[in-house]
């Protein structure tokens, strides 16, 4: 039994507005879910005080720890300024002491050429000052020091038969030699000249106080200097440094040696400086003392600081103290001249402790900034828990929700399918061609007899090709010209080209629906009403077509 066309449309449009209130009603309820967990997630003003005291707290301590940082380095950099200056104070005395030492000894030594007075110096002493590659020059008979080669280091003369008269000798020099309280024999080798028996004079003379260290209680310069000590004295026996070597026993104190031959040794005067501030000095790893001379050779370091002597301070450069000195807090220089020639002396106070200062503020900031960022997190992370907890039970309520319009929406589909297959096998079942084109013309629906006219059903005729290629006879967007109550007399072309002649009507659907007004002559009411297929703005065209046989 056929259906009215008003039936149809009834059961139509109750699918279509069942389904459409239940998508409605579903996507409402979804988006008001979806709504209320976004705006849980998203930041409240709560969260906007979180960050703000977070980001208050990480300046203050930022602030405070910057501030003691500067406050804490200004009051210990001044402490050690000062402790530099009184450090550097003492030094430079010291220097003074040793300077005024050195030049002492250097008119105590000169006095001793006194000896030579009766000497041939053709016969025995020029050869052999010849030998030292004229370190020593005379003029007139006269003894004269060059600037390279400061002082004497050892005399030797020849030995008196009776010791005691050649003491006697000795002590007659007066000055530190009248202190001479012996000659001790000893035996030894040296240069050919030199011959194997010889005896070494002690000195003993008092050491200057300025140096301010007892040298009997001082156990770093117990295992510098040689033999044995007094208090305020030094007593050095075999000290000596032979012609043509660089040999030393101790520390040079320029005692006279007495051996076969007249012979003289002598050293420069910063070499015998940078010895006495090896004795002056302590070694520790709190300072170092650099001795430089004018050509920026290293003549003397005393230190423990491993980072400029790894193993010892033999072999330094003048390049490995260059670098030393870039790494460290405080230095100082003065520059001092012996005969004409000058050296630098450079003291530096090692203060490798106050980089660890540094980080005391930085440290004690950085503590308290961690311990207030984890109360924030802690708080905070229990108000997000919260909300976690709340986001989970409304995700859990609109699954619940969806699921029940899924399955409400699966027995709307299933009853729509059923009246859609029903209304299309009621547009099947009309004898009149029935198509379906959109406002450009091209084809996108057709019924059952197209392929009953034509011979082909619409895979073989690939929906989408153009009216016109069916009406051959009809202008082009006739379909938009005509009006509904109009019938068209034309010719159709079937698939093997023959033509037939037809009526033709087109109804345009605008709206969600056209209903088409029967006519007596072309009876469309049996057609099916077409339900407007894509955009409510997009214009299609129902064309109904009979053929005349």
């Amino acid at each position: 039994m056929a259906e009215s066309p008003q039936h149809l449309a009834a059961v139509n449009d109750h699918s279509t507005d069942s389904i459409s209130s239940k998508e409605c009603s579903s996507t409402s309820s979804g988006g008001k879910l979806d709504r209320q967990i976004k705006l849980i997630n998203k930041l409240t003003p709560i969260d906007g005080v979180f960050a703000a005291v977070a980001i208050l707290i990480l300046v203050l301590c930022l602030v405070g720890g910057l501030t003691g940082y500067f406050v804490m380095q200004t009051n210990f950099k001044n402490s050690a300024r000062a402790q530099f200056a009184d450090e550097s104070q003492d030094f430079q005395t010291t220097i003074n002491a040793n300077i005024k030492r050195v030049t002492n000894d250097l008119i105590v030594l000169q006095t001793a050429f006194k000896l030579f007075d009766d000497i041939d110096y053709n016969t025995r002493f020029v050869p052999l000052v010849s030998s030292l590659a004229s370190v020593v020059k005379f003029d007139n008979g006269s003894f004269i020091m060059p600037e390279y080669c400061s002082f004497l280091t050892y005399i030797q003369v020849v030995p008196f038969s009776n010791q005691s008269t050649y003491l006697s000798t000795i002590q007659s020099w007066g000055g530190p030699f009248a202190n001479v309280k012996s000659i001790d024999t000893a035996s030894g080798s040296g240069p050919d000249i030199v011959r194997p028996n010889y005896y070494a004079i002690t000195l003993k003379y008092p050491l200057d106080d300025t140096i301010g260290r007892n040298s009997a209680s001082d156990p770093v310069r117990n295992e510098t200097l040689t033999n044995a000590y007094n208090t305020h004295t030094i007593q050095v026996s075999n000290n000596t440094l032979f012609l043509g070597e660089t040999q030393l026993s101790g520390v040079i104190v320029f005692a006279p040696v007495v051996r076969g031959n007249v012979t003289i040794g002598f050293v420069s005067a910063g070499f015998y400086l940078s010895k006495l501030l090896q004795v002056s000095f302590p070694l520790d790893a709190k300072n170092a003392i650099v001795m430089l001379d004018s050509d920026n050779t290293v003549m003397a370091v005393t230190t423990r600081d491993h980072s400029l002597c790894t193993k010892n301070c033999d072999n330094i450069s003048y390049k490995d103290v260059r670098n030393y000195l870039s790494n460290v807090m405080y230095n100082d220089s003065i520059t001092v001249e012996l005969y004409n020639k000058k050296y630098k002396l450079i003291y530096v106070s090692n203060t490798v402790y106050e980089d660890n200062l540094k980080i005391v503020p930085l440290c004690s900031c950085l503590i308290v900034m961690l311990a207030a960022e984890i109360m924030l997190v802690l708080v905070y992370g229990y108000r997000r828990v919260i909300v976690a907890k709340r986001v989970q039970d409304l995700t859990k309520q609109r699954v619940e929700v969806l699921e029940a319009h899924r399955s409400k929406l699966a027995s709307l589909l299933k009853k729509s399918v059923k009246s859609e297959s029903k209304s299309r096998s009621i547009i099947n079942s009309i004898p009149d061609l029935v198509i379906v084109i959109d406002r450009s013309g091209k084809i996108m629906q057709t019924n059952n007899s197209f392929d009953n006219i034509f011979s082909y059903n619409e895979q073989e005729w690939n929906l989408g090709v153009n009216i016109s290629t069916i009406l051959v006879d009809s202008s082009p967007n006739f379909y938009e010209t005509t009006s509904e109550d109009t019938v068209i007399e034309t010719n159709i072309t079937l698939r093997d080209y023959t033509t037939k002649k037809a009526e033709v009507k087109v109804a345009s659907i605008n709206g969600d629906e056209v209903e088409t007004t029967p006519i007596t002559p072309f009876p469309m009411e049996k057609s099916m009403q077409i339900q407007k297929q894509g955009d409510e703005d997009d214009e299609a065209y129902v064309i109904l077509i009979r053929v005349k046989h």
